[in-house]
């Protein structure tokens, strides 16, 4: 019963929060009416008919699939790297959580508002790979774990409750939409100030990181092509500039002895 009443409030807001989202709203009409994808495959497979708008609809819906599938293994080389030297050494712990609640927060608000998966499903994998390497620095610096349970329990918690009593409106959810892009500039500036402070980044895995820099540039074309909102790409604009002066300090610091970071 409490699955039944859960899902159908779940359903209504997202009816709500869709209905008073104009941006949302015109791109997925415009999505459906002009740049229908399925059509677009169908036309050219069958009929050998392949314009030019139906071109860039296609490869920004397959680009956009095959950054949902990249980001099911982008951690894995930062996870393979602190497993092979049993080190969490350079890695912030307060930016890796703020990560999670950003990933948490952009999650929420894609699915809410009914975008496509091709849109926003990395968020899933990232943020379980996050959560793992949280795990994994909690484990190798011999911290508490109720710190990782705790903010665990805290993030998934509210977010559920926020959503299934009713409070979370469609204001309240564009406004939290919006400040992930504060949530992850800090996450960064974090990771580059202690990585600055340490003189060192080390067992940062420079491979995660330019593989997570590639998929942003090619966030940003499909957000372009498919005419998500303007707060959505401005946000991708701000990671891949923090992303690149990360890469800048990797090549500069290289994996030098750090003291313990927080």
């Amino acid at each position: 019963f409490f699955r039944e009443v859960t899902t159908r409030s779940t359903k209504n807001n997202c009816r709500l929060y869709f209905s008073q989202i104009p941006s949302l709203r015109i791109y997925v009409e415009n999505t459906l009416s002009t740049m229908d994808f399925t059509s677009c495959v169908s036309n050219a497979l069958e009929k050998y008919e392949l314009t030019e708008e139906c071109a860039k609809v296609i490869l920004s819906k397959l680009l956009g699939y095959a950054i949902v599938v990249g980001a099911a293994g982008l951690k894995l080389p930062q996870i393979f790297a602190i497993l092979r030297s049993k080190s969490a050494e350079g890695l912030s712990r307060v930016s890796l959580e703020a990560e999670v609640f950003g990933y948490a927060i952009s999650l929420t608000y894609s699915a809410l508002n009914g975008m496509p998966f091709s849109a926003y499903g990395e968020n899933v994998f990232i943020l379980l790979q996050n959560l793992s390497i949280l795990l994994l620095v909690t484990i190798y610096r011999d911290a508490s774990y109720l710190r990782l349970l705790g903010y665990t329990a805290l993030v998934s918690g509210g977010i559920f409750s926020a959503v299934n009593s009713g409070l979370l409106t469609s204001e309240l959810l564009d406004r939290a939409y919006t400040g992930c892009i504060f949530i992850f500039m800090y996450a960064r500036l974090t990771q580059i100030v202690v990585n600055f402070r340490a003189g060192s980044t080390g067992q940062i895995s420079l491979a995660t990181t330019l593989i997570q820099t590639l998929g942003v540039c090619v966030r940003i074309f499909t957000s372009i092509q498919e005419g998500v909102a303007f707060v959505v790409l401005r946000g991708y604009l701000l990671s891949l500039a923090l992303a690149t002066i990360l890469i800048g300090q990797i090549f500069v610091y290289g994996s030098k002895k750090t003291k313990k970071v927080e």
